[in-house]
């Protein structure tokens, strides 16, 4: 919930919010390799400047900089978030986990 949670807050408030008419979010969730790969889409208003893992104090950037360390913390430097956007289009956010299997006992 830490993970998925600020994403779809990040959508709504700087995507949806500030789009003219109806929006949408879509919630994907896959395992692809050796990896989890979780997608928020949203089709809002987009960002003009690309998100950046430095960015620290930008209020449009601080909840992906801080699910993007967290991940890092625990599952190392190959995890991680990683955005595109297209102005007026919309924006994906993909969540990168390494897959970890556990059979269940």
């Amino acid at each position: 919930k830490l993970i998925i949670q600020p994403l779809v807050e990040n959508a709504v408030i700087h995507g949806l919010e500030k789009k003219i008419g109806p929006g949408l979010i879509i919630l994907e969730a896959l395992k692809l390799d050796n990896n989890l790969i979780i997608r928020v889409f949203d089709d809002g208003v987009g960002m003009s400047e690309p998100w950046q893992k430095s960015k620290k104090k930008e209020s449009n950037s601080v909840g992906l900089s801080n699910v993007h360390r967290r991940l890092e913390l625990l599952y190392g430097e190959s995890s991680g978030i990683t955005v595109e956007s297209t102005p007026g289009k919309g924006t994906t956010v993909t969540v990168i986990i390494p897959w970890i299997s556990q059979e269940w006992k």
